[in-house]
């Protein structure tokens, strides 16, 4: 029996389970089911849900998590789970990886076999984005050489998992990081993410630091809150987004996670010392005097 095989043996019948949408390779596959079951399920595998909708609680070992949309939950193999409801769901992806595969990742990667995941929902990157979707296109179209490519993005899947997730390997190997290696990390997650909504116990986790020490670490290594640092990246984007005359200021703002109102505009006057329309004309009008010089 196949990887893609057991799995579906665990599911109970019922008249949806034909219509669930399956991308199996050879170490890993992504499920986008139409229903949630109640459970309980207990797999030897580790899985990770990624709700992109609402959906029922998780029940994991008995405790409840509120279902956080776009944010990935791992679960252990052999932990015991489920849902708080069976119900229908849109945007619902659950990934599964082999143990042996993971733990063998992480032996050769990191030098510790035996992972065991924090049962916490975690922001998910544009990289792990980019690979789950590349992971479903390539297993959807199987053009010649897509098993190759399947091992490859699952390797880097769960080596993004290994470094991004809270789990017993990434705790042991905080203790031993500096304040600024920590920080590091959430400057990669606020570049990465800016556009995105996300919350300030979101990028202390990346940190693996509590909210109240890691404004006061981040501020002593970079000079600003992480507030500011994010409005710094933003404004960025925003003026880079301004010099293209196919956007609307309003789209510009939108596209790096803002909207155009009174307190951003004035944001970025304050920082700029030109409202957005008057950077605009600014910017566009050097780009027309410069036309025809090379």
């Amino acid at each position: 029996m196949g990887f893609l095989e057991q799995l579906l043996a665990h599911i109970p019948p019922h008249p949806l389970k034909d219509k669930v949408e399956a991308y199996p390779g050879k170490d890993m596959v992504i499920f986008k089911p139409n229903i949630i079951f109640e459970g309980p399920f207990c797999s030897h595998h580790y899985q990770f849900v990624l709700p992109l909708s609402d959906a029922p609680s998780l029940i994991v070992e008995k405790q409840s998590f509120p279902i956080e949309q776009n944010k990935l939950f791992p679960i252990n193999p052999e932990q015991v789970h489920g849902a708080h409801a069976q119900r229908e769901v849109q945007g619902y992806l659950t990934i599964l990886i082999k143990k042996e595969t993971l733990q063998e990742m992480a032996k050769s990667a990191f030098g510790k076999a035996d992972i065991s995941f924090k049962n916490v929902f975690t922001f998910v990157d544009s990289e792990a984005r980019h690979l789950i979707n590349q992971f479903m296109f390539e297993t959807a179209n199987r053009q010649l050489g897509y098993e190759f490519i399947q091992e490859g993005i699952t390797l880097q899947l769960a080596i993004n998992f290994l470094r991004r997730l809270k789990s017993n390997l990434f705790l042991e190997k905080s203790e031993r990081s500096s304040p600024r290696e920590s920080i590091n990390k959430a400057i990669e997650f606020l570049n990465e993410c800016y556009n995105e909504d996300f919350s300030l116990e979101d990028i202390a986790r990346v940190a693996n630091l509590s909210p109240y020490h890691f404004v006061r670490v981040f501020k002593a290594e970079t000079g600003v809150t992480p507030h500011q640092y994010l409005m710094n990246i933003r404004i960025k984007r925003v003026k880079e987004m301004l010099a293209d005359k196919n956007l609307s200021i309003s789209q510009a703002f939108s596209y790096c996670g803002m909207d155009y109102n009174g307190h951003f505009a004035a944001l970025f006057k304050r920082k700029e010392g030109l409202t957005p329309s008057q950077y605009r004309k600014l910017v566009l009008g050097k780009d027309e005097s410069q036309k025809g010089y090379v």
